[in-house]
Parts: structure tokens; sequence; C-alpha cells
């Protein structure tokens, strides 16, 4: 599929890239819009805020992007309220289930999350693989 990656500081190429593998209560999504945030503008250029993507621990290549919306393709074993051709859009915000605001259902404020496109390297591509659980949205 193809992909497309932030390779250097200011840097976009279009790249070819494996379709993920879907695995118990994950979902494999085809992209059918992605927007670009001004995050991602900013992460572009090199910094988030003041602050170098480098000092940040950002990896690159990185696929930036995390305003997606799409069809499930795929469905992993463990996924149940989800079937293959359902119309979603995804939540970026990964909590890690076990700060407090996480188990206070406020994972948007989690000590530890992740995002996608950000932390994880998903978004501006064909496909994209998700876990059901607060990412999917239908």
């Amino acid at each position: 599929m193809r992909a497309m990656r932030l390779v250097d500081i200011g840097k976009l190429q279009l790249m070819d890239v494996e379709v993920p593998k879907v695995e118990g209560f994950e979902v494999l999504v085809r992209v059918q819009s992605a927007g670009v945030c001004h995050s991602d503008v900013h992460i572009r250029r090199g910094y988030v805020g003041k602050v170098s993507i480098k000092n940040l621990g950002f990896k690159l290549p990185l696929t930036l992007g995390h305003e997606i919306a799409g069809v499930i393709e795929e469905v992993g074993d463990g996924v149940e309220g989800f079937v293959k051709g359902d119309v979603v859009v995804i939540n970026p915000w990964i909590g890690c289930g076990a700060c407090y605001y996480c188990k206070i259902g406020e994972e948007n404020l989690c000590d530890n999350q992740k995002q996608i496109g950000i932390n994880l390297d998903v978004g501006l591509q064909n496909t994209l693989r998700c876990l059901t659980t607060n990412t999917c949205l239908k």
C-alpha cells in the first residue's frame, strides 16, 4: 500500500509499505478520507511548539495524519460490534488503560497516551490497523 511519510525534517515522500495484519481485537480500515491538521504542518517543520521533534523522541520515517475516516475491510477474531463494511471515524487518542484518567473514561487526559500519526506510524496511507475499543467509532 502507499503511505505519505515524513522521511526528514521538511521532506515528505510517498512510499510503499506493507499492509498491516489484524489480530484479536483489531480491525483493518481502508482510509476514505484523511485531513491534514495544523499539528501535521508543525511536525513536518520539525517542531511541536518550540520543542524539536527529535527532542520529543519522534522516530523518522513517520506516517503523519490523525484525522481519518474509512471503511472496515477486515476484523480480528475477538472483535464484537464491528463488521466488514462498517463506516468508521478514528479516535486518534489512545490511552494506556491503567492510569487514573483512563480508569474514569478520560483517555484524552491519559498520563501515557499515544496518538495515531504522532507516536503510532499510521494516518496518511491507504489502510490502517487499529483497536476497536475507543479507537473506531461508528
